[in-house]
């Protein structure tokens, strides 16, 4: 076409370029494709395979540990069931009295209260006898 006169010769050179560099963006886009499919997807593939195994090795130790739990409790059922726990003698227990210059709810001990014109009495906390009587013991043949 520029040797008949269609095109000017620096039109000629732009579409020369234009072509040129067409080429060079299909080589380049070959060449991506290419390390794609040998390397990146190899890698790609190798990397989920690992993070696989690794889940799988954390489903295993949980299903270890869920199984020795299930022994456990297990054992510590059987060990409840063949134990006895006795009090050195059978006592009820209520709500000690609310005293005279103590305000409700307030368990500090001895306290003197000059505002209510009396003093307060020290009680022991309710459980503290049965916490220290209590005796162990499993039942014969055990």
């Amino acid at each position: 076409m520029y040797r008949k006169g269609f095109v000017s010769r620096l039109q000629l050179e732009t579409q020369r370029e234009n072509v040129e560099i067409a080429n060079k963006s299909v080589r380049v886009a070959q060449i991506k494709l290419e390390a794609l499919l040998k390397f990146t997807r190899a890698k790609s593939i190798a990397a989920f395979k690992a993070d696989i195994a690794k889940q799988q090795a954390v489903l295993t130790a949980a299903e270890r540990k869920l199984d020795l739990s299930r022994q456990k409790l297990s054992d510590l059922t059987q060990q409840k069931a063949n134990c006895r726990i006795l009090a050195p003698k059978a006592a009820r227990w209520s709500m000690p009295t609310t005293t005279s210059g103590v305000r409700s709810g307030d368990r500090r001990g001895c306290r003197n209260s000059s505002a209510a014109g009396g003093v307060a009495v020290a009680r022991p906390h309710p459980d503290a006898d049965r916490r220290q009587d209590q005796r162990f013991e499993t039942k014969p043949g055990v």
